[in-house]
């Protein structure tokens, strides 16, 4: 028993020196000087390059004319915006036509009423949003997105202009659509950071990818040259695989925050946040054992401090242990690391612009986050279901899909399969265009 304890003590004081080394992580994030701002240039490029924007609905009707708005109100010079209903249930279909009936010159409507064999609707969507655009890059984005400046265009492709990329990805800024989903963001989101951490993801060198589908612009050559959706037509986190399709490929990926540029909608109750951080984790992380060492990292880092102390508080509470000093060095260690948690996610939440007392309900929000990625696991072996944009899909074929798609992942040889992957999909676009 003394060598378990003794074991646990010296856990405690790793965890503590870990939760300290996160402290440089958050100083170094909060003096990061390299986010996207709207008073980073005075102008769009000259020349400014055609955008095609291209952003699929379904079912979006509370945000959807927000949307379509602050995207009509960019400033950029040379651009045109593509909406596609994808089988909407709701008014966002009348919504959007009463909106190009405002801008015709400028917003270009497509309905979807049919959901071809082995798509994903938001990827099929795409897809003919994209067949209609003639645009050099394109831009996808997601309807529950919110421009927040009338510069957000101005400035993405600016920024990918001058510095060459070929594949750019914003990351948004998040709102939360309800309580859990408040809670649940900044544990959520900092699991993603620790396994896909940007200054990885933008070294051509490394064999980490990362996108967020609520902005990517893509040079159009180079997404033709990965294969279009076509290529992600049945990935359950089409940027991501979109990402890891264009780093195999020798497409220059680059992945930045943004600040005041533009804002997304999260979820809207619990059982919506579970079914979406579950998809993201899943197409994210892949493989059940990168999901289930996620699982073990999350439990021992952010819930065994609280763990311990009430372990140690019950065990020098009971005579017949109270004067062991085994159970008391457990406790001073584990007071340590839970202290020292806390201080680092006190500004880590106001880093992320997260209400103060969110980060006292830490624990209950990384219980409830340790399950997603347990169920996204168990997903990611074939087990169950997946809902995305109001359909349902099986999960094993998306597991089969997932273990044919891991020679993405890292090195040379790999890279060479995935090119060719790649070329061979970009061969089905034309053949799936051909059809349709």
């Amino acid at each position: 028993m003394e060598t378990l304890l003794h074991a646990w003590t010296a856990l405690c004081c790793l965890i503590t020196l870990v939760w300290a080394r996160r402290h440089l992580d958050v100083s170094r994030a909060r003096h990061d000087t390299s986010a996207l701002h709207p008073e980073m240039y005075d102008a769009p490029p000259d020349p400014a390059p055609s955008v095609s924007v291209i952003i699929a609905a379904k079912d979006e009707e509370s945000v959807i004319e927000r949307c379509v708005r602050t995207m009509l109100d960019q400033d950029y010079p040379n651009y045109t915006l593509t909406l596609v209903n994808d089988r909407s249930q709701d008014r966002t279909g009348p919504i959007l036509d009463n909106l190009q009936r405002e801008a015709p010159d400028k917003l270009n409507i497509h309905h979807v009423t049919e959901l071809p064999h082995g798509w994903f609707g938001k990827c099929n969507a795409v897809r003919i949003g994209t067949n209609a655009s003639s645009g050099s890059y394109l831009l996808f984005s997601d309807a529950d997105c919110e421009q927040t400046s009338n510069r957000t265009i101005s400035t993405a492709v600016r920024f990918a202009v001058e510095n060459d990329i070929e594949f750019l990805s914003v990351m948004p800024t998040m709102k939360a659509g309800c309580l859990w989903d408040a809670l649940l963001q900044p544990v959520c989101t900092a699991v993603l950071v620790i396994w896909h951490p940007l200054e990885r993801v933008n070294d051509p060198n490394r064999p980490e990818t990362y996108a967020n589908g609520a902005f990517m612009l893509i040079r159009r050559d180079a997404y033709e040259r990965i294969g279009g959706h076509v290529s992600v037509r049945d990935a359950l986190c089409e940027d991501m695989q979109l990402a890891r399709n264009a780093k195999a490929a020798g497409v220059k990926l680059h992945a930045i925050q943004n600040r005041d540029l533009y804002s997304t909608r999260m979820y809207t109750n619990l059982s919506a946040a579970w079914r979406g951080w579950s998809r993201i984790f899943q197409g994210s992380l892949q493989r059940a054992r990168k999901l289930m060492l996620a699982a073990l990292v999350l439990s021992v880092f952010s819930l065994l401090p609280t763990i311990s102390t009430a372990v140690a508080a019950v065990a020098i509470a009971t005579p017949a242990t109270e004067h062991s000093p085994a159970w008391k060095w457990l406790s001073l260690t584990a007071i340590a690391a839970l202290l020292v948690q806390h201080s680092v996610l006190l500004r880590f939440y106001k880093l992320l612009g997260a209400r103060t007392w969110q980060a006292f309900l830490y624990v209950p929000a990384a219980v409830v986050c340790l399950a997603i990625v347990i169920n996204a696991a168990f997903k990611s072996m074939g087990w169950g279901e997946t809902t995305w944009r109001g359909t349902t899909y099986d999960s094993r074929s998306f597991a089969e899909d997932l273990a044919s798609a891991n020679c993405t992942d890292q090195g040379s040889q790999q890279n060479r399969v995935a090119r060719s992957c790649a070329a061979q999909r970009s061969k089905a676009v034309k053949d799936a265009d051909n059809v349709d």
